[in-house]
């Protein structure tokens, strides 16, 4: 169950990881299905913005060559994926420093404007 990450991170109220789960359990009950039917990712693969994916090299909630391939497939002005080697699906929570520096190295200069986006 993916909401147990939740129920053990104390930054949440009881209240919270109640109402998390419940929604969570909603969510299954009414988009499970229709997404396993028809994936939203059969049709979405053109954009006209950066994309950027973050994955962890062992995640099984997606997994790392599924991902690899729609990434190969997309396409976009600019797109990127930075691929975390020691973590699985909660990457901002396993690997906390590492993803706020992937962010502001490759995420922020395409937020804003003038600035060099090369790295140099």
């Amino acid at each position: 169950m993916f909401g147990w990450s939740t129920v053990v991170f104390h930054e949440y109220r009881v209240g919270d990881k109640l109402r998390y789960l419940e929604a969570e359990a909603f969510s299954m009950a009414h988009l499970e299905e229709p997404m396993l039917d028809d994936p939203p990712a059969r049709r979405m693969l053109e954009f006209d913005v950066p994309i950027f994916v973050f994955q962890g090299r062992h995640d099984h909630q997606t997994e790392f060559d599924v991902t690899r391939a729609y990434f190969e497939a997309l396409k976009a002005p600019h797109k990127e994926m930075v691929v975390f080697e020691n973590a699985a699906h909660l990457v901002p929570f396993e690997q906390p420093e590492a993803f706020v520096r992937a962010m502001v190295d490759r995420v922020l200069p395409w937020a804003l404007p003038g600035v060099n986006r090369d790295g140099g």
